[in-house]
């Protein structure tokens, strides 16, 4: 009984052992999981890294497991020039990384020369064409003329090349050779080969500027390089000596520039001591006031008018918005594109630049040219432009627009040109027919179109096949696919008042544009604008770049209205002397 009573005993005393190590082991593997789960809700908690080097760490960790791992082989260099340039994407779209021949461009802008033949270039009917040449450069002194048709550069063919490939090719060291064979069309002759020694070609920033019959100057300025100013003020001065009685800075399509040569110019219109630009930078001791520094070499009574249009931007805003807010000019044509911050350019080494946004201008008023859309959708800026259609004053108290570009103060529209001709101008055929027609012909400048020479570019134009549309032939064609969804279209129970049924109606509009179609040299708008077409490409045939100029401005609308306005003394007078209202506070700086 006894040795049962132990051993019932030993049994009890293993099994509450047993028990407590069930019960401290799962006690145990309870508070593991726990813990476990804890340290998982604090992990899931942990918020994602937004320290800078975890990331430049991550984009190398990115780089080499893609490296690793990519299905196909990967061109490591592109890769990581992709990478730097998606890293600026979310800032603006002038902060860039610029490499190779993009940083070549930018010091061609900034040096204001290149070594060159002096010739402009264009593909017509995919082939190299020369368009025209500059005044004293290699290849005109060598007897190069405007139409010839480049086939190859020294050694290489020009065929299937594009046009950035060609001129890398021509350009090159000063002093180098390059040897150019050319075939000209209006004769069956051999083809010319050029040897051309490269020189320092200087960028034309003003390639035009006259006066006409009534004394109006006329100024063209096409970008803001390094010598823009001191053409500007060359022109300035000439056009002076021919006692104008107004003067038409055209700066439309300038996409800016330098913007040294933005204040030179504005030195040269108005009046010393004026504020003409305030930069501001991130912060106060990267901001500087620009104020004019000489006497105007203009008369400031001698009226002003810059022309301006969506390609207009940068350079081309501050100095047609500052004359404006100063009152010293009247802005006509079309709203400029809105471009108002500053890049800085920073080399990194002899091959790569990096250009970044570092200020933005504000002019006089106190507005801001930059369009405001820009900065709208991107998350990697904190501070962002927060005005749009602002309003500020000029000098005298008159009302200008903020937040994007410069608003015209007389609105004027381009000339809208049929869809026929603009088939014309997208085959280059204008100018493939002058090259022809004005060789042939021996013409001298300055260009009459005759209706002889129409009759024989309306022949020529048979060998093309253009693409067109009249007006309201789109919206026709519209209409008639939403009508023929119906099933049945005989049961639409609309007719005309001539009793014809909806399907007679359209029959009879598709006979319409057949028939016009037809016969497009009828029309008197598309024998204007083809003649217009035919005078500006055999002008700069005959009289290279400026005459083809001069020759545009001839049925140039907004240069026209421009003109007028000037001579109509009163209109120009009444739009800049508004009178200040006392209760009515000038924002002016």
């Amino acid at each position: 009984m006894l040795v049962k009573k132990r051993y019932k005993s030993m049994i009890l005393g293993f099994f509450l052992i047993g028990f407590s190590f069930f019960i401290c082991e799962n006690t145990v593997i309870a508070q593991l999981v726990s813990s476990k789960e804890d340290h998982n809700k604090k992990e899931q908690k942990k918020p994602v890294p937004q320290e800078a080097n975890y990331y430049i760490n991550m984009f190398s960790k990115v780089y080499n497991k893609v490296k690793e791992k990519y299905v196909d082989e990967i061109d490591d260099v592109e890769m990581l020039k992709s990478g730097i340039r998606g890293m600026l994407r979310p800032l603006d779209p002038y902060t860039k990384f610029l490499i190779g021949e993009s940083k070549a461009k930018l010091e061609m802008l900034t040096k204001g020369k290149y070594g060159g033949v002096g010739i402009r270039i264009g593909l017509r009917k995919d082939v190299l064409t020369v368009l025209s040449l500059m005044e004293s450069g290699p290849a005109g002194k060598a007897g190069i003329l405007p139409g010839d048709q480049i086939v190859r550069v020294d050694e290489f063919s020009t065929s299937g090349l594009e046009i950035s490939e060609i001129s890398k090719k021509i350009r090159g060291e000063l002093g180098s050779t390059v040897y150019l064979e050319v075939i000209r069309p209006w004769n069956d002759d051999e083809n010319i080969i050029f040897e051309l020694k490269r020189s320092n070609i200087i960028i034309q920033d003003v390639p035009y500027s006259g006066v006409d019959e009534q004394k109006i100057g006329y100024i063209k300025v096409r970008k803001f390089s390094k010598h823009a100013a001191k053409d500007f003020k060359s022109a300035v001065q000439s056009l002076s000596q021919e006692s104008i009685e107004g003067l038409i800075i055209d700066l439309r399509g300038n996409s800016g520039g330098l913007l040294r040569n933005a204040i030179d110019i504005l030195d040269f219109l108005v009046p010393k001591g004026q504020t003409l630009l305030k930069v501001k930078g991130r912060k106060s001791r990267q901001d500087k006031i620009y104020r004019s520094k000489k006497d105007p070499i203009l008369k400031t009574s001698v009226p002003l008018v810059v022309l301006v249009n969506r390609k207009s931007a940068s350079a081309s805003e501050i100095v047609s918005g500052v004359l404006q807010d100063v009152d010293r000019a009247v802005v006509m044509g079309k709203l400029s594109y809105g471009k108002g911050l500053v890049q800085k350019i920073y080399d990194l080494d002899e091959f790569s630049t990096v250009k970044v946004t570092a200020a933005k201008y504000y002019l006089p008023s106190g507005r801001l040219i930059q369009r405001q859309d820009y900065f709208e959708d991107s998350s990697a800026l904190v501070s962002q432009i927060s005005e749009k259609d602002k309003v500020y004053k000029t000098q005298k108290g008159r009302n200008v627009k903020g937040g994007g570009g410069i608003t015209p103060d007389i609105v004027v529209e381009s000339a809208r040109i049929p869809s026929f001709v603009s088939a014309i101008w997208a085959e280059d055929a204008f100018l493939s027919f002058a090259v022809m027609y004005a060789h042939k012909n021996k013409l001298q400048a300055p260009i009459t179109v005759t209706d002889k020479m129409v009759k024989e570019f309306q022949t020529y134009l048979k060998t093309y096949d253009l693409e067109f549309s009249f007006v309201g032939e789109k919206s026709f064609e519209k209409m008639k696919e939403d009508l023929l969804e119906f099933e049945n279209l005989e049961s639409i129970n609309i007719k005309s008042k001539s009793g014809s049924s909806v399907q007679e109606m359209l029959s009879k509009m598709e006979k319409f544009f057949e028939k016009q179609k037809l016969n497009p040299f009828e029309h008197p708008k598309h024998i204007f604008w083809i003649k217009n077409g035919l005078r500006k490409e055999l002008s700069l045939i005959v009289g290279g770049e400026k005459e083809r100029i001069y020759a545009g401005l001839i049925d140039d609308v907004q240069y026209q209205e421009a003109k007028k306005f000037i001579l109509e003394d009163q209109s120009y007078v009444k739009i800049l002397e508004v009178p200040k209202k006392k209760d009515d506070p000038s924002s002016f700086q």
